[in-house]
């Protein structure tokens, strides 16, 4: 009974050196450590792009903030906001603008945002998703990037009175970073 508990431990044991010696070697490769070569080439090394995924689970350093959050009458192509406010009328335009700070990761930056509108009773009024539609992805030299985003939202003029929250979802899945945040205007 003893020999086969000592067999299946050195089987593990074995498994296990396996492993953390393949996440090395694949770690080395993707640092450029270590270059490979194609298959049948002897002067041209591969890209390591195709290694572009987390062999071990470990987390991204790196940050991504919000670092401002506001509602304006109007916004203009510089990302400024002219006459911030909290209360519309309905059917008025309500500019958004937020400004992002984010780490790079291989000097890029890419960001995804989605918006999700309640009414005054909680309720989803309007989800805009912008997976696998539209991105901001950015090349940089820097190590933290401060991204501005505007937009808008109109609201109709059958919405009711009374206080809606806009949230705002932010992802750099880069760095495998996501954010929510939420501010209330009002209508009426």
């Amino acid at each position: 009974m003893k020999s086969k508990k000592g067999g299946i431990n050195q089987i593990l044991g074995l498994l296990i050196m396996i492993v953390l010696t393949s996440a090395g070697i694949l770690f080395l490769v993707k640092e450029n450590i270590i270059t490979v070569r194609a298959s049948g080439s002897s002067t041209k090394p591969m890209s390591n792009e195709m290694l572009n995924t987390n062999f071990l689970p470990l987390g991204r350093i790196g940050e991504l903030n919000l670092k401002q959050f506001q509602f304006c009458e109007l916004a203009d192509e510089k990302f400024q906001c002219h006459n911030e406010k909290d209360t519309f009328l309905p059917g008025e335009k309500v500019y958004v603008i937020f400004l992002v700070e984010s780490s790079t990761h291989n000097n890029q930056i890419l960001l995804q945002r989605n918006y999700l509108l309640r009414n005054p009773q909680g309720e989803v009024i309007l989800e805009m998703e912008e997976k696998n539609t539209q991105r901001l992805e950015l090349k940089s030299n820097r190590n933290i990037e401060k991204v501005a985003f505007a937009d808008y939202i109109t609201t109709e003029k059958d919405y009711s009175s009374g206080t809606y929250s806009l949230e705002v979802i932010v992802e750099n899945s880069l760095l495998g970073k996501k954010f929510t945040a939420k501010k209330e205007f009002r209508l009426g």
